[in-house]
């Protein structure tokens, strides 16, 4: 992942695929928990593993 992609993501300009989450959720050694709601909006959280 390029820094200019990183930066997009994170101001909110960017999308990011299932498996980008799942390769960011990897490298932090955390849970990816992702909920979606009827009424809009898909909060994505990555949750520290227990130690």
């Amino acid at each position: 992942m390029t820094q200019g992609a990183l930066s997009r993501m994170e101001c909110g300009r960017g999308v990011p695929t299932l498996p980008l989450l799942e390769r960011l959720a990897a490298a932090l050694s955390s849970n990816l928990l992702i909920s979606m709601s009827p009424h809009g909006g898909v909060p994505v959280v990555f949750k520290a593993l227990p130690r």
